[in-house]
């Protein structure tokens, strides 16, 4: 686990310092940490548990009620147009919904419970005086794999006040001496064998039927048609579409409302298009309190996150793997309906809802048409390029992923000696081997020498904007391959251009001349912030 380095923050990265280090486990992270099966689980968000008082379910413990989680409560009230929580009155329109109470105000729905998002999640009331009422347990089993929210430094009794509190959790994994849980939007009759004997760890479930009847009241889930043809619901959501295609709710398909261009139009520099998944809002957050900071400094910099605008239409158990959205074969890929998931639609609605948020709040996500799973990276990146290819004007464009550190003034130095016409500057790989079958994620289905032609490393690469225009004007016509990075040093393998090396791209450990670090910890983005900001060095200011 992640200490915290006594180091001295701008009164501008107060908020996202509370929220996201990780002094005392009390804030979220990226790390990488082994399910129920052994398998790790990479680049998770870890996000602090707030404990509330029994007697008090709408406000959290005295001990347990951080400045950190305030922040986080207000930040989302802002959002929303909504005074903060201590001048707001805590009693709401409920309506009793199987002897329970939630919160029917939508301005006011997830705003509770600090979740894997980084926002808040809806505002559940429920007993808490004994929240593992509601759970049926089994020791000595967990569900492999399908975690969809992990919480450390925590008792059974908290993680089942999470899970209830969570509108989407059906069930959560505990493991006693790890003081450790994962949350899911499964229950043991959706996982068939991976439902199995893991020592250590303890299963608990929601009551399968309450639970649904829940969904269905608030909205989130609507009951399996008994029509051949679509399953929808009053905001045009549907939980049975295509196998294999994505969806997305009304909110993010109209992507010229949501997709801000800047206006009067301006000829960019730099355009910084950042990968990141539809959930990750915590990472995001960190970002714009850091390196897109640098936009105030740099105004032809154009800073956008990249996101897909659709979440895969089948849920985790109904795929072959994890990181692509292949329906497994007993389900078919013949158009057959896809089977109903109501706890893991209702998740990607909350999602589709807060991502529309976010777009109009803060005008720097661009959404693409794309299905957001790993195995669908290269057509996002090639989405991206078409995009900015279409709408702006621009010398450069720089991909980088959503952990990667950013140092644009390192960048803004030395880019004037670099080619504005046919040129890819990055640190390159040469002779990466092939991977076949067997390697997870990595596994290359449709490339068939044996090792890739050179590419950027992932962790930042830059292209030109007539480079960027190649790719994004051949979207319908590219193939693509298992990754984005190896995927564009075949698309560019046969292109007329300049390949510019700089080890400064992809750098492992901090160094002053950097431009890019990748899989970098959330506490590292506000030191490095930080530092410059203090003596213009982001390793160290002694």
């Amino acid at each position: 686990m992640m200490t915290t380095t006594a180091f001295s923050l701008l009164a501008s990265l107060a908020l996202v310092w509370v929220v996201m280090t990780s002094s005392n486990r009390n804030g979220p992270m990226s790390f990488t940490s082994p399910d129920a099966s052994g398998a790790s689980v990479d680049n998770i968000e870890l996000i602090p548990v707030v404990p509330t008082d029994p007697q008090r379910p709408d406000a959290a413990t005295p001990a347990a009620e951080s400045f950190a989680a305030r922040v986080a409560d207000d930040t989302q009230r802002q959002w929303r147009g909504l005074p903060p929580r201590d001048t707001t009155a805590t009693a709401s329109v409920t309506a009793a919904v199987d002897g329970r109470a939630v919160d029917s105000d939508p301005r006011r729905r997830r705003l509770l419970t600090v979740g894997e998002f980084g926002v808040q999640m809806p505002k559940m009331e429920f007993d808490h005086s004994d929240p593992l009422q509601y759970f049926t347990k089994k020791a000595g089993w967990a569900i492999a794999g399908f975690n969809d929210e992990n919480l450390l430094d925590v008792t059974a009794e908290q993680c089942a006040m999470e899970c209830m509190s969570r509108v989407w959790c059906a069930s959560f994994d505990f493991h006693a001496k790890r003081a450790s849980c994962s949350l899911a939007s499964v229950v043991s009759t959706d996982v068939g064998r991976e439902f199995k004997p893991v020592d250590g760890f303890t299963f608990y479930e929601r009551d399968g039927d309450e639970h649904m009847a829940l969904l269905y009241k608030l909205g989130y889930a609507t009951r399996p048609s008994q029509t051949a043809d679509n399953v929808g619901d009053a905001d045009g959501d549907s939980d049975g579409h295509a196998t294999g295609q994505g969806h997305s709710h009304n909110l993010l398909r109209n992507h010229d409302t949501i997709n801000y261009v800047p206006n009067p139009p301006k000829k960019y520099k730099l355009v910084v298009g950042v990968l990141s998944a539809r959930h990750h809002f915590a990472r995001r957050e960190l970002i714009r309190k850091t390196f897109f900071k640098y936009a105030e400094q740099y105004p032809d910099v154009l800073f956008r996150f990249v996101v897909g605008d659709k979440h895969c239409a089948l849920a985790p158990q109904h795929r072959q793997t994890s990181w692509d959205c292949v329906p497994k074969k007993d389900i078919g890929g013949d158009g057959k309906r896809v089977p109903h998931a109501p706890r893991y639609i209702a998740k990607e609605r909350l999602v589709d809802e807060l991502l529309h948020e976010e777009a109009e709040r803060f005008k720097d996500i661009l959404l693409v048409d794309h299905v957001d799973v790993y195995r669908t990276l290269a057509a996002k990146l090639a989405k991206y390029y078409q995009w900015i290819s279409q709408h702006l004007l621009f010398d450069f464009s720089l991909k980088v992923d959503d952990d990667t550190w950013v140092h644009v003034p390192n960048i803004m130095k030395d880019i004037d000696k670099v080619s504005t016409s046919g040129t890819w500057w990055s640190h390159f790989r040469t002779d990466w081997k092939v991977h076949g079958p067997g390697a997870g994620k990595w596994s290359e289905h449709d490339y068939t020498s044996k090792n890739y032609p050179s590419f950027g490393c992932g962790g930042g690469n830059i292209v030109t904007s007539d480079l960027a225009s190649f790719v994004g004007g051949a979207v319908d016509d590219l193939l693509y391959y298992q990754g984005e990075d190896v995927s564009m040093g075949i698309w560019l393998a046969g292109v007329k251009m300049t390949r510019k090396e700089n080890a400064n791209f992809h750098v492992a450990k901090c160094r002053a001349t950097e431009f890019t670090q990748p899989q970098m910890e959330p506490q590292k983005f506000l030191e490095y912030y930080a530092n410059y900001e203090k003596c213009k060095n982001i390793c160290n200011c002694t």
